[in-house]
């Protein structure tokens, strides 16, 4: 059975920059790096360096949810208004 899948664009997250005010901001680094560094999977880890390399990504909706956990636990390794786009944007259907 294939894999639910979804294409994301991490170069165009909607950020809140300052109260009221969105910006589409490129979190492609942060976020690869701070899977990258939360992770002992394997397969994880090769989405993150996908993320960092690419333009745009397809991710599974199961690599999805997991990113999502990590993102909901990570200290201050990314900013929280940041956090908060990028969990929006991965539990999106």
């Amino acid at each position: 059975m294939k894999k639910k899948t979804k294409i994301y664009d991490f170069r165009k997250v909607s950020m809140e920059v300052e109260i009221g005010v969105f910006k589409e901001v490129d979190l492609r680094r942060p976020l690869a790096n701070a899977i990258h560094k939360n992770t002992e999977d394997i397969g994880i880890d090769e989405v993150a360096r996908k993320i960092f390399k690419q333009e745009t990504v397809e991710i599974s909706d199961e690599d999805a949810a997991v990113i999502v956990l990590m993102l909901k636990h990570l200290k201050m390794q990314l900013v929280i208004a940041a956090k908060q786009a990028l969990i929006k944007m991965l539990e999106d259907k």
